[in-house]
């Protein structure tokens, strides 16, 4: 197994069966997906960032975007109490409990993974929007085209996140070379383009 590959299953175990219970259960990709989703956001957002930026994951989990990009990311939050105490416990202090109304300013903000779940398209905009609102560059994200099946993944149209990129900026790009079921956007801000 990859070392990486390795190292989030040792992260990723601890968390599984506590996010599984509660009113809204998580499903957690498989280590082919989230790796695919976290380097996609990392060479999607390279030309944006710069050393020095502050870039923050909202809906951070256990902190996996941290050990994939560990000189980049500096901080995240994610709604579920359990998963952001591993993420301290493995990283430090950087994380926080709290949704996208709590995550602080910031130069990007990631968002990967987190509207493939149970979002409905009223709540992605929502998240979205303030994400960018809150961002002094832009937002990566990355997201599934295609629900595979499962009720918590919602594969909304591409023309509808095309309508809600271009509400937001004139400036983004999007990229889906790493899986052709899951799409990685690049959305900024001013002249950093």
């Amino acid at each position: 197994m990859n070392p990486l590959h390795q190292r989030m299953v040792e992260i990723y175990g601890p968390c599984l069966k506590a996010h599984r219970k509660g009113p809204r259960a998580v499903r957690y990709v498989n280590e082919g997906e989230w790796y695919g989703q976290y380097l996609a956001a990392y060479w999607m957002l390279k030309p944006l960032w710069k050393p020095g930026d502050d870039v923050v994951d909202l809906g951070c989990g256990i902190g996996a975007a941290k050990s994939v990009m560990p000189d980049v990311l500096t901080g995240g939050c994610d709604v579920h109490a359990s998963a952001v105490e591993q993420a301290c416990n493995t990283f430090g202090d950087i994380f926080w409990v709290g949704d996208e109304t709590s995550i602080r300013k910031a130069d990007i903000i990631l968002c990967l993974g987190i509207f493939n779940m149970g979002y409905t398209w009223k709540d992605v905009q929502k998240t979205l929007m303030e994400a960018f609102r809150r961002s002094r560059k832009g937002v990566a994200l990355c997201f599934m085209r295609a629900s595979f099946g499962d009720p918590d993944i919602q594969a909304f149209s591409i023309s509808s996140w095309l309508g809600l990129f271009h509400r937001l900026t004139p400036r983004w790009m999007m990229d889906s070379t790493w899986s052709p079921y899951q799409i990685s956007a690049l959305l900024v801000k001013g002249e950093d383009a």
